[in-house]
Formats: structure tokens, C-alpha cells, sequence
């Protein structure tokens, strides 16, 4: 009985646990494909600075419009602001994870303020 007890128990965690890791993956999904198609390819796929140093995007990210930049920062504190709703360990996570995004983000607008 106490063997069949947690049999069910294990079988109702794991069927639990990927419907939330189903649940979370498309909502992440949505949110990020909702500018995909609304800003250039490129722009979309950069994740944060290191990213767009790593990929020699930076440079050329004067080269798109105002509208283009303004909704890559939306995007970016989007993804901001899911990071942080999951943090398990806050200064790890965010040193990782979100300080790379504020930075693209800090990038972006001194080059708004600079036009």
C-alpha cells in the first residue's frame, strides 16, 4: 500500500512538473515571438550585450530606426522582468542573466539620445 502510495505520488509530481515546464516554455515562447516579424531578424535574435559584442552587432545597431531600438528595449525588459519573476538565487541570477540585458539595454539608449 505505502509503496503504491508513493508510486502515485512520484507519477502525479512528474506529470506536474512537465505540464509547468510545458505551461512556462510556451509562455516564454509567446512572449519572445511577439516581436519576431515586428523588428529586423537580427536585432530579435540578440539576447544581451555580450551577445550583440560577441556577434559584432553593436556597432551596426545605429543603423536601425528609433521604432526598431524602442521595441528592442521593450523586448529586453520583457525578458527582464520573466528572469526576474524566477529567480532562485537573486545576485547569481542576476549578475548573469539580467545585468548583460540593462547593459544592451544602456547601450541602446545612449544611442536614441545621441540622434
Amino acid at each position: 500500500m505505502e509503496k503504491r502510495l508513493e508510486t502515485k505520488q512520484m507519477k502525479l509530481n512528474k506529470q506536474t512538473l512537465k505540464r509547468i515546464i510545458k505551461e512556462e516554455l510556451d509562455a516564454v515562447m509567446n512572449e519572445s515571438d511577439r516581436f519576431q516579424g515586428q523588428i529586423p531578424q537580427e536585432l530579435w535574435s540578440i539576447s544581451d550585450y555580450e551577445d550583440a559584442r560577441d556577434e559584432g552587432i553593436l556597432s551596426r545597431l545605429s543603423s536601425y530606426s528609433d521604432e526598431e531600438l524602442q521595441m528592442k528595449i521593450e523586448q529586453l525588459q520583457e525578458e527582464i522582468e520573466d528572469e526576474k519573476n524566477y529567480m532562485d538565487d537573486p545576485q547569481n541570477q542576476y549578475d548573469s542573466a539580467i545585468a548583460p540585458k540593462e547593459a544592451l539595454i544602456n547601450f541602446i539608449q545612449d544611442i536614441l539620445q545621441g540622434r
